[in-house]
C-alpha cells in the first residue's frame, strides 16, 4: 500500500487528498515499517519532484525516518540536481538522516556559504549541525558566513558550530567579539567561547594567550569566564 501511495503522488503530488495520503504515510513509518528499497528511491524522487513545498517537507521528514537507507538515494539526487532551492529541501531531509550522511557536509557548507539570504542559511545551519562536524577546512567559509550574516539564530549556531573546533577557533572567536558592536552578536560570540572552553581542553592555551593580548573590557571579561569553565586555570 505503501508503493500505491508513492505512485498515486508522483500522478498528482499537490491533489486535494494529498495531505491525507502523507498522513497515512507517515503514520505508517511512525507504526515501524521498513520501505523496500525500491520505495526509498522512489520517495527520492517525489522529493525532488515536489521541492521544498508542503509535501516536499512532508516527504524529507519521511525520508529522515528511513534513516541510513535513504542517504545514497539523496546523496546522489543532491549531485544531480541544480535548482538550488530544491538542493535546500535534500539538505533537509539528509540532515534529518543525520549522520550516515555526513558526506554532504562539504556540499552544505558551500551551499551555506551561496545561500543569498538569512532565511535559507538558518534551514542550511540547523541540518548542517545533524549532519555532524564540519573539519577545519570549513572554519574561514563558516566565518565569513557568521560575518556577513544579520541574524541572531545564525550567530548562535554558528557560533556553535565554530566552538566545536575547540582551540582553533579561540582566536576567530576573539576578533569577532572585538570587532562586535550588536549586543546579539557579542552574547553568542561570549557563548561560543564558553562552548569552546568546555569542548576542548586544550581551548585553555589558546583563551590564555588571546587573553595576554586583549584589550577590550567585554573581551577580557569574555576570555576570564571561559578560562573558569575551561580544565586549566587563570594565572595567578
Amino acid at each position: 500500500l505503501f508503493t500505491v501511495r508513492i505512485k498515486a503522488l508522483g500522478c498528482d503530488p499537490y491533489g486535494h487528498w494529498t495531505q491525507g495520503i502523507l498522513a497515512e504515510m507517515q503514520a505508517a513509518l511512525d507504526a515501524g515499517l521498513r520501505l523496500p528499497e525500491q520505495d526509498v528511491w522512489d520517495l527520492v524522487a517525489l522529493l525532488v519532484e515536489t521541492g521544498e513545498s508542503a509535501t516536499g517537507r512532508c516527504v524529507a521528514k519521511m525520508l529522515g525516518m528511513v534513516g541510513k537507507p535513504a542517504a545514497e538515494p539523496l546523496l546522489i539526487a543532491l549531485d544531480e540536481v541544480s535548482d538550488q532551492r530544491t538542493r535546500v529541501v535534500i539538505f533537509h531531509a539528509l540532515g534529518q538522516v543525520g549522520e550516515p550522511a555526513g558526506s554532504a557536509i562539504d556540499d552544505a557548507v558551500i551551499a551555506l556559504s551561496a545561500a543569498a539570504d538569512d532565511s535559507v542559511r538558518l534551514q542550511i545551519v540547523d541540518d548542517l549541525m545533524r549532519l555532524g562536524r564540519p573539519d577545519e577546512r570549513h572554519m574561514g567559509t563558516i566565518t565569513e558566513v557568521l560575518i556577513r550574516s544579520s541574524f541572531l539564530p545564525i550567530w548562535w549556531r554558528l557560533g556553535l558550530v565554530l566552538a566545536s573546533f575547540g582551540a582553533p577557533a579561540v582566536a576567530v572567536l576573539v576578533r569577532i567579539l572585538d570587532n562586535a558592536s550588536d549586543e546579539g552578536l557579542c552574547r553568542a560570540m561570549e557563548n561560543a567561547l564558553l562552548k569552546a572552553a568546555a569542548f576542548d581542553a586544550a581551548a585553555t592555551s589558546a583563551l590564555l594567550a588571546a587573553l595576554r593580548q586583549a584589550t577590550r573590557p567585554r573581551t577580557i571579561n569574555a576570555l576570564q569566564t571561559a578560562l573558569r569553565r575551561s580544565s586549566g586555570s587563570l594565572p595567578r
